[in-house]
Formats: C-alpha cells, structure tokens, sequence
C-alpha cells in the first residue's frame, strides 16, 4: 500500500508518530517493572496501561504505512532488522573502545550476538514456516506444548486442536529437550 507518498508530511509525520509510540512504549514498560521491582504496583499497573495504548497507537499508524504484513512478511523483515542491528552493535562497540568505555564495549557485544540469536530464531522460523516443517517431526517423541495453556503432548506433530483450551494447530511448539 503506497497510500502516502514518501515525500508527504503526513507519512514523515506517520513515521515520526511511530517512533514515538514506540519510544514511550519502552520508556513505560521499564518504569513499570521498576515501579513493581521497588513494590509498587498501582504505579506498575498505570505504566503498563499507558505502555499497551503506546503500542496499540503505533499500530495503528504502522496499518496506516502498510507495514503490517503477513507473518511470512514480517518474520522476513525481522530477521533483517536484527541483522542491521547486529552490526550496529558491532560499530557502537567499536565506538566506546574508541572512547575508553571498555564495559560498554562489551555490553554492545553482548548485544551484537543477542541480536544475532534473534535473527537466527526468526530466520528459522520463516524457513519452517515456508517449507511447511513449523508442525512436523521425525521423531513421534517429539514434545508440542500449548502456548496459550501449557497442555503437552508427544508425536511428530500437534493435534488440530488443543483438546484442553480448543487453540488450533499453530498455537503449540515444538519443546527444546
């Protein structure tokens, strides 16, 4: 969907408005979990309110650029987001060592192969996805959870539906041994 232009104040301010949600999204989530980490969760709870309508106004404005996708789509565009960020890690690092902040050196390197995990667990996913293999096993001990209720079951692939909570097939995964 091209409904903006690129050269349009409605999609810079689209894209502005975006980045902000996103920016207060995170600002709130972690004031929160601080709010609950120092005992207070009245304060926790109002900052987690505000933190999901932060998200849910940034959808919005990503539904108004067309950005949000199919799964498919968007595990693509994740896994090269986390590649580009991966790589930023890398020169931010560079950067503090630069500058003689050696622990936050390593702090962007620690990030830098985090980012590169994210990218490999989307990467995998988009390939399982793909190829049809996201449900599918050799092994009939293989262990399928319920994302939604925990229930458990073995086999080389999931039921249609949970028989515990009626969530279908794309609800369950696989369990690492």
């Amino acid at each position: 969907m091209k409904k903006y232009r690129d050269n349009t104040l409605a999609r810079k301010n689209l894209e502005a408005a975006i980045l902000d949600e996103a920016v207060s999204h995170v600002k709130y989530t972690a004031w929160g979990n601080q709010a609950k980490a120092e005992g207070y969760p009245e304060i926790a709870h109002c900052y987690q309110v505000a933190a999901n309508n932060e998200l849910s106004h940034a959808e919005t404005w990503m539904r108004q650029l067309g950005l949000l996708r199919s799964v498919n789509e968007n595990l693509q565009e994740a896994a090269e987001m986390e590649r580009e960020g991966s790589s930023l890690y890398v020169d931010y690092a560079s950067d503090a060592e630069n500058e003689g902040f050696d622990e936050l050196k390593e702090m962007f390197l620690c990030a830098s192969t985090s980012e590169n995990n994210h990218m490999e667990n989307f990467t995998r996913l988009h390939r399982e996805l793909q190829s049809g293999e996201m449900f599918v096993s050799d092994n009939d001990k293989t262990k399928w959870m319920c994302y939604n209720c925990g229930f458990i079951m073995e086999g080389e692939s999931p039921v249609d539906i949970c028989p515990l909570c009626g969530r279908p097939e794309t609800w369950f995964i696989k369990m690492k041994d």
